[in-house]
């Protein structure tokens, strides 16, 4: 099975969103002894990339009507580990079936059936998202797939060349959008062709006029950099925990752990931002492209999982939309403050608030709980109608004010203090 989301759960609806979700956890070919290349022999498994995937399935389906284009089909792609079943546990009763490997065989078959349901869609949206194994391939990012190290047409290199995809993408005329995110590694891995067949159901054609800048390739990581996964203590259920800034940050560790479920970095962080956290209002609350970047997630990243900057974490946009395009809407969202005091070396000498007035009085919408030399991240529920301060107040009960309004993410509110 491939398909876990169609028409039937969608009610019909035109000009939606329609995703492919891949995710590859296991390499059976690429362990010693086996498979053809000998640099390909210690390959690890990657189970954190098949649970991605089903979580990113989660995802669209409890969002389906909240996508600015609502959702129209998933097809999907899973190679799991033995086992898999009992590590995270799906929304989604179709995931807890049989889905069918990621595989030279599979990808091309299921990426011809979602590309055949865009092109019945016109002014549809395209929704790939991937997570496994991965590198860069000349300027390109690939994800290797299942298959890697078994000798077959594709050779041992066997990998789907993503960078290539996005920009046939951007070259067809009747697509509204594309948003492209790719949870892997984009290091250059020593030994690997500089002509290699990939395993591809489109492909671009020579560059013309007709082109347009309307497909947006987000990877994990820049040329040269891994990407890694994260275990989150809270991740027994099916979605992302809504954890706010004054929360216990999620714990992460590479060894074993029982009871913690690991997923990608890059997928965590990338949907804490659509689940808000880099909302604007334009008239509704609203996640686009141009809020969703790299810039936003390296951010969201520092402050909602400090334990994780132990690895780099250098997402990339690989290819840009010019427009600014809107992936999601909220009906309320809670939007992230990181206060600090101007100049910064006072933030522990005086204590940190936050009031829907500026004198210093009680009650506070926040209060830091003591004093510290970082940065305070916090959060206040978006609304445009109130005017919200960030105060500083030093030993003598002076109060340092300075105004936001919560239509947006404010990650430098700067309180002065004179």
């Amino acid at each position: 099975m491939t398909q876990i989301f169609g028409p039937a759960q969608a009610g019909g609806v035109q000009k939606a969103t329609h995703a492919f979700v891949i995710g590859v956890g296991d390499y059976p070919y690429a362990k010693p002894e086996m498979g053809k290349e000998e640099k390909l022999r210690g390959v690890r498994d990657l189970p954190s990339a098949a649970d991605s995937a089903k979580l990113m399935c989660d995802w669209l389906i409890a969002n389906k009507d909240k996508l600015a284009a609502p959702l129209g089909s998933i097809e999907v792609l899973i190679s799991d580990v033995p086992g898999g079943a009992t590590r995270y546990a799906p929304r989604e009763p179709a995931l807890l079936q049989p889905i069918d490997r990621a595989d030279g065989t599979t990808i091309p078959a299921a990426g011809l059936a979602w590309l055949n349901r865009i092109n019945q869609d016109p002014g549809c949206t395209a929704l790939f998202y991937a997570c496994g194994h991965g590198a860069n391939h000349g300027a390109s990012p690939v994800l290797f797939h299942s298959d890697l190290n078994l000798h077959m047409l594709g050779g041992a290199w066997a990998h789907l060349n993503v960078g290539s995809m996005a920009l046939a993408f951007r070259q067809m005329p009747d697509l509204a959008a594309g948003f492209f995110f790719l949870d892997a590694c984009g290091e250059f891995v020593p030994g690997m062709p500089s002509r290699v067949s990939d395993n591809y159901f489109i492909q671009p054609e020579d560059p013309n006029e007709t082109d347009r800048d309307k497909v947006w390739l987000f990877a994990a990581a820049s040329p040269g950099v891994k990407a890694y996964p994260g275990a989150n203590i809270n991740a027994v259920g099916p979605v992302v925990p809504e954890t706010q800034f004054d929360d216990v940050p999620p714990r992460d560790t590479e060894s074993p752990d029982v009871g913690l479920v690991k997923f990608g970095r890059f997928t965590q962080t990338l949907l804490k931002g659509l689940n808000g956290a880099v909302a604007r209002w334009a008239g509704e609350w609203c996640v686009d492209n141009m809020a969703l970047g790299a810039a936003a997630l390296k951010t969201l990243h520092r402050i909602y999982f400090p334990s994780w900057n132990d690895r780099p974490f250098e997402p990339t946009d690989v290819l840009t939309i010019n427009d600014r395009v809107t992936i999601i809407r909220h009906p309320s969202v809670a939007l992230p403050v990181l206060v600090l005091t101007d100049p910064a070396n006072l933030t522990d000498k005086v204590d940190l608030k936050i009031s829907l007035t500026n004198g210093g009085e009680q009650p506070w919408v926040k209060s830091r709980p003591k004093r510290e030399a970082t940065p305070w991240p916090t959060h206040v529920d978006g609304d445009i109608n109130a005017l919200f301060y960030a105060l500083a107040i030093d030993d003598a009960g002076n109060c340092h004010p300075r105004f936001f309004i919560a239509d947006q993410p404010h990650f430098d509110h700067r309180v002065p203090i004179k």
